[in-house]
C-alpha cells in the first residue's frame, strides 16, 4: 500500500502540489471572508462551562434576558462628591427619620380624631336620652344623663384638639422634610446639568429602557439605590443604561449585527460624558485625571478575541522564523527546511475552514484557533523533519550501493503505460521516496493517529470549550499527517535533485562546521524510521533483503555522537540512571500536593487590558453594577419572595459580606440577586465554600446559583466525571499500538507509568512557576492563584499523545535492531543511538513553537505555551534519552515478554501488514 502511494506521488508529484495550492488558498479565503461573516466574527470568547449543571442553567437563564435588557456602563472618575454624598446619606437617615416620626403623628392624629368623634357621638346620644326622660317626667335620670352627655362633649373636644395638634406636628415635620430633600449640592446639581442633555439624547433611541445614575436629579442621591452607583470613594459614579435589543422580539445571549449598531450609537453617545462633566463641575471637585471609560458584554468579548488574534499574530511571527532557522541547522539547508512549512499551511488553513463551518453548529471558542495554530505549525515540522530526514538519508545512502541492490521492482504493476511512466523518473529518486514513505510515512501515520485519537479524548467531557479542542486538535494533527505524506513527499521527489547538493549555509564560515556535521548526521544516525519489514519494500526479494541489510549497517555510528556515547552510558550503568532520572522527575512532582485548579473570568485577559481594569474597579468600587462573584437566580419566582429567602438563608452565611436586592428578569416572573461576597477572589476557596453553603440551604422554588466560583465547582465536576473516559481511552490506545509495534505487553505498561510521571512532573514545575511565583517574571506574568483546570485537560490529552509521538520514533528503532539481533543491549543502545537526533531536534522545534505561546498576552495561553514546552523537554531529554532505555536495560529480554496466544496473533497480523502489496 505504501510503495504504490509513493510511486503515486512520484507521477503526480505536480498536480499535488497545484491541488494542494489550491486547496489552501481556496481554505484562507472562506477563513477570513466566510462569505460576508468570518471566522473571527463567529467565535466567542466566553467562560468554559460544563454543560448541562446547575450554574450553566442559571446562566442561561440569565442569558435569555440579556438582549432583552442589555446594559452598556459608562464609568466616570475624576469627580469628588464626598461631602455631598455624606450629606445625602445622612439627610437621607433624617428624612427616614422624620418621615417615621410624621407617620407617628399622622397615626396619633387620626387615632385621636377617630376618638374625639366617637366621644362627640356619645355626647349626641346621652343628650337625646335625656330629653327624652325629661318628656317622660323623669327630671332625676335627665339630669345624670345630660351631665354625662355634657362630659363627653368635653372630652370630644379635648380630643380633637390633641388631634389637631398631633397633625400640626406632622405637618411640620413634611415641612421640614421637604426642605432637606433639597440640599444645596453644587457638584451633585452640576452633574446633573452636565448629563440631563445626554440621558434625553439617550432616550432618543427607541431601544433605550432606561438611564440610571446617581444625578438623574440633582438631589437622586437620597435614594439609596442611587448611591449604589456611585464608587466607595465617592470620586466616581456609574451611568447605566438599559437596552431592549430582542431583535424581532427574541432575547438572547448576543446583540443582532443590525443591534449592534444601536449599541455604537449608545457607546458614541456616552462618549460625550466626559466633555459635558469637564464643562459643568467646578474646578474645585475636580480629581485628576477625569476621565470616563465604557464597557458593555460585546466589547469585552471583542477585547479578548482581539487579544488571541494579537497573541496568534506574534506567536506566528516568532514560531515561524526560528523554527525555520533551527531547521534549516538541523536538514542543512533552507531548500529541506521550507518543506515541512507547506504542510503546515495545509494543516492550519483547512482547519480553520472546518472550525468556520463548526460554527454553524455550536459556538466554538476562539481560544482553539490559537491552538489549532500552534499544533498546525509544530506538528508539521515535527513529521516533515521526520519524512525529509530519512528521505536524504535514503537518497544518500543508495547513491553509495549499486544499482542492482536497490532497483524498483515493477513486476506487480498490470498496466504497461503506468510501467513506462515510472521508468522515465529518476530510479533511484523513486526508490528513495519508496523506502521514505514505507518507513518514515507509516510512522507519521500511526504517530499523527495516536496524537488526534488522545486529542478527541476530550470529547468526552462535557465542557463545549474542551469539545471545541478536542475537534480542533483532532482535525489539524489528521490535516498534518496528510499534508507530510502527501505535499512533502512530493515535494521532495520534484526537488530531489536540489536536496542533494550543498546548502547556501555551508559557504559560511560561522555556520560551515554546523551544517556539514548536521549533513553527515542524517546519514549516520537516521532517524528511527523503520518500522515495516524488507518485504513490505517493493524490491525483489534479494534486493530487498540487501538494502535493509544496508540500511541497518549505515544506520550505526560511524563515530561516537553525543547520543552514542548517551546510549552506551544508559546500557552501561542502568541502574544509576534509573534512579537519578526517575529522582528528577518526582522531586519534580512534589509541588502537586498543593495543586489548585481555576476558572478564571477577567483574570485571563492581560493584565494591562482597559476592559479587564475596569471591571476590577468596578467590583471593588460599585460592586452593584460590577461583575457579581456570585448570584442566585429564582425561577418563577417575584423578586420579594427571593428576597425574603435570601434575607432568611443566605445574608447571615459565613463569608457574605452584603445581598442585594432581587430584581426582575425582564418582564418575566424570574428574579435575581446579587450576592457580595467578604473575599475579593471570587474563585476562592472561600467563595466555593459560600457557593456550597448556598445551595445546600432548603429551598421551595427552582433556584440556580451562578458565579465564577460556582462555575469552576460545576467545571471541575465535570471533569472528574468524564475522567475515567479518557483514561481509558488513552490507556487502550497505548496498549493496542505499542503492542502492536513491538509485540509486547510489558512495554505499554512501562509506558504508561513512565507518561504519567513526566506529565505529573511536568505539572509539578508549572505549578511551581505560576503558582508558586518562581520564574513566573520571566514568562511576562504574574503569581496566580491556581492553573486553568482545562489546561490540565489539554496537557493530559495532547501532552500524552505527543509523549506517545517520541516513544513510537525510540520504540521504532529498537524494534528493529531486536528483530534482527535479539540483543536486549544492542537495541537499547543502537535505538537511542539512531532516533536521538530526531527526536531531539523535533522537540527542540516543538519547544520553540510552544514558548512562542508564552510570548503572547493571555494568561491561557502562556499557561499553555510553557506547559506544552516543559512536557516536550521532558519527554525528550529526561525520559526518551535516559528513564526509557534505562528501564528497557534493566528489563533485558523481558521487555519483550507476551503470552503465547498474544505473540502468535501479534505474528500473524505483523506478517500481514509486511506484505502491503
Amino acid at each position: 500500500m505504501y510503495i504504490r502511494l509513493a510511486r503515486f506521488l512520484a507521477l503526480h508529484a505536480r498536480s499535488i502540489l497545484v491541488f494542494w495550492v489550491l486547496v489552501v488558498v481556496a481554505s484562507a479565503l472562506v477563513a477570513t471572508t466566510g462569505f460576508g461573516n468570518p471566522l473571527w466574527n463567529r467565535l466567542i470568547s466566553d467562560v468554559p462551562q460544563a454543560t448541562p449543571s446547575e450554574s450553566h442553567t442559571g446562566q442561561k437563564l440569565l442569558e435569555s434576558h440579556y438582549t432583552k435588557s442589555y446594559g452598556v456602563l459608562a464609568y466616570v472618575q475624576g469627580v469628588d462628591f464626598r461631602t455631598e454624598f455624606k450629606s445625602a446619606e445622612n439627610t437621607a437617615q433624617q428624612l427616614r427619620d422624620l418621615k417615621e416620626q410624621a407617620e407617628n403623628h399622622g397615626a396619633q392624629a387620626k387615632t385621636l380624631g377617630d376618638q374625639a368623634k366617637a366621644a362627640g357621638g356619645e355626647a349626641q346620644r346621652l343628650g337625646l336620652e335625656a330629653r327624652q326622660a325629661g318628656a317622660r317626667g323623669d327630671i332625676a335620670k335627665a339630669g345624670v344623663l345630660a351631665e354625662q352627655a355634657q362630659s363627653a362633649a368635653r372630652r370630644a373636644q379635648d380630643l380633637a384638639g390633641q388631634a389637631q395638634s398631633a397633625g400640626g406636628q406632622a405637618l411640620v415635620l413634611g415641612n421640614k422634610a421637604k426642605a432637606l430633600s433639597q440640599p444645596d449640592w453644587p457638584v451633585a446639581r452640576s452633574l446633573h446639568e452636565a448629563l440631563a442633555p445626554i440621558e434625553a439624547e439617550l432616550k432618543t433611541i427607541p431601544q433605550v429602557k432606561s438611564v440610571a445614575y446617581p444625578f438623574v436629579e440633582y438631589n437622586a442621591m437620597l435614594d439609596p439605590q442611587a448611591r449604589e452607583l456611585a464608587a466607595k470613594n465617592r470620586q466616581g459614579f456609574v451611568v447605566a443604561v438599559s437596552l431592549d435589543l430582542a431583535d424581532g422580539g427574541q432575547p438572547g445571549k448576543y446583540p443582532s449585527e443590525k443591534m449592534l449598531k444601536v449599541v455604537r450609537h449608545t457607546e458614541g453617545i456616552l462618549g460625550k460624558v466626559q466633555a459635558a462633566v469637564a464643562k459643568h463641575v467646578p474646578d474645585n471637585a475636580k480629581v485628576a485625571p477625569l476621565r470616563v471609560r465604557i464597557t458593555d458584554q460585546d466589547l469585552v468579548n471583542k477585547a479578548g478575541i482581539q487579544t488571541l488574534k494579537e497573541d496568534l499574530v506574534r506567536s506566528e511571527s516568532i514560531g515561524i522564523p526560528i523554527s525555520f532557522l533551527v531547521m534549516a541547522i538541523v536538514f542543512g539547508g533552507f531548500l529541506a527546511a521550507l518543506l515541512p512549512l507547506g504542510s503546515a499551511g495545509v494543516a492550519i488553513s483547512m482547519s480553520l475552514t472546518l472550525m468556520l463551518g463548526m460554527t454553524y453548529i455550536f459556538e466554538q471558542q476562539s481560544f482553539a484557533v490559537n491552538v489549532i495554530s500552534v499544533l498546525g505549525l509544530g506538528l508539521s515540522i515535527d513529521y516533515g523533519l521526520l519524512i525529509v530526514s530519512r528521505f536524504r538519508e535514503e537518497l544518500a545512502r543508495l547513491k553509495s550501493l549499486p544499482q542492482s541492490e536497490w532497483s524498483p521492482d515493477f513486476s506487480a504493476i498490470k498496466k504497461p503505460k503506468t510501467v513506462a511512466r515510472l521508468q522515465h523518473l529518476d530510479p533511484r529518486h523513486l526508490r528513495a521516496l519508496e523506502i521514505t514513505v514505507a518507513t518514515a510515512g507509516r510512522t507519521t501515520f500511526f504517530s499523527a493517529l495516536t496524537v488526534a485519537i488522545a486529542a478527541s479524548g476530550m470529547l468526552f467531557f462535557r465542557a463545549e470549550l474542551l469539545k471545541s479542542l478536542g475537534i480542533a486538535g483532532f482535525s489539524v494533527v489528521l490535516l498534518a499527517m496528510i499534508a507530510a505524506i502527501t505535499l512533502v513527499s512530493s515535494l521532495m521527489f520534484l526537488f530531489a535533485a536540489k536536496l542533494e547538493r550543498p546548502s547556501i549555509l555551508a559557504r559560511i564560515p560561522g555556520l560551515r562546521w554546523v551544517v556539514r556535521r548536521a549533513a553527515v548526521d542524517t546519514v549516520a544516525l537516521g532517524d528511527g524510521t523503520a518500522m515495516v519489514s524488507s518485504d513490505s519494500l517493493g524490491a525483489s526479494p534479494v534486493a530487498s533483503r540487501t538494502s535493509l541489510e544496508s540500511s541497518l549497517d549505515s544506520g550505526k555510528p560511524t563515530r561516537k555522537s553525543l547520543f552514542d556515547r548517551v546510549a552506551h552510558g544508559v546500557a552501561r550503568r542502568p541502574w544509576l540512571s534509573f534512579i537519578l532520572s526517575a529522582a528528577v522527575l518526582v522531586a519534580a512532582c512534589l509541588p502537586l500536593s498543593y495543586l489548585p485548579l481555576r476558572n478564571s473570568l477577567f483574570d485571563l485577559l492581560p493584565i494591562h487590558n482597559q476592559q479587564r481594569l475596569l471591571y476590577e474597579d468596578l467590583a471593588q468600587e460599585v460592586p452593584r453594577v460590577g461583575l457579581p462573584p456570585l448570584r442566585v437566580v429564582a425561577k418563577d419566582t417575584p423578586p420579594e419572595k427571593l428576597d425574603k429567602w435570601m434575607a432568611t438563608h443566605v445574608a447571615d452565611l459565613k463569608g457574605v459580606a452584603h445581598v442585594f436586592a432581587a430584581n426582575p428578569l425582564g418582564d418575566t416572573k424570574d428574579s435575581a440577586a446579587i450576592v457580595q461576597l467578604e473575599t475579593t477572589d471570587p474563585g476562592s476557596r472561600a467563595a466555593e465554600d459560600v457557593v456550597k453553603a448556598v445551595r445546600a440551604q432548603a429551598h421551595d422554588f427552582e433556584r440556580f446559583v451562578v458565579g465564577q466560583a460556582a462555575n469552576q465547582i460545576d467545571f471541575i465536576d465535570s471533569l472528574v466525571e468524564g475522567l475515567p473516559w479518557v483514561l481509558t481511552v488513552l490507556v487502550a490506545i497505548t496498549i493496542f499500538l505499542l503492542f502492536m509495534m513491538s509485540g509486547s505487553v510489558v512495554i505499554p505498561i512501562q509506558a504508561l507509568v513512565i507518561n504519567t510521571l513526566s506529565l505529573m512532573a511536568t505539572l509539578g514545575i508549572s505549578t511551581l512557576v505560576f503558582v508558586d511565583g518562581i520564574g513566573v517574571g520571566w514568562l511576562g506574568a504574574k503569581q496566580l492563584p491556581g492553573l486553568e483546570s482545562y489546561v490540565i485537560v489539554m496537557l493530559m490529552c495532547f501532552g500524552f499523545g505527543l509523549s506517545m509521538d517520541y516513544e513510537l520514533f525510540l520504540l521504532s528503532r529498537m524494534k528493529e535492531v531486536w528483530d534482527e539481533t535479539a540483543s536486549a543491549k544492542r537495541s537499547v543502545i543502537e535505538g537511542l543511538s539512531r532516533s536521538g537526533r530526531i527526536v531531539t531536534s523535533a522537540a527542540t522545534i516543538l519547544v520553540f513553537v510552544f514558548l512562542c505561546f508564552v510570548t503572547g498576552n493571555m494568561i491561557v495561553l502562556k499557561q499553555v505555551g510553557f506547559i506544552l514546552a516543559v512536557a516536550v523537554a521532558f519527554d525528550a531529554t529526561i525520559v526518551r534519552m535516559v528513564l526509557v532505555p534505562s528501564v528497557m536495560a534493566l528489563f533485558g529480554r523481558a521487555n519483550w515478554w507476551a503470552p503465547g496466544p498474544l505473540r502468535r496473533w501479534h505474528n500473524k497480523v505483523s506478517e500481514k501488514l509486511g506484505h502491503l502489496e
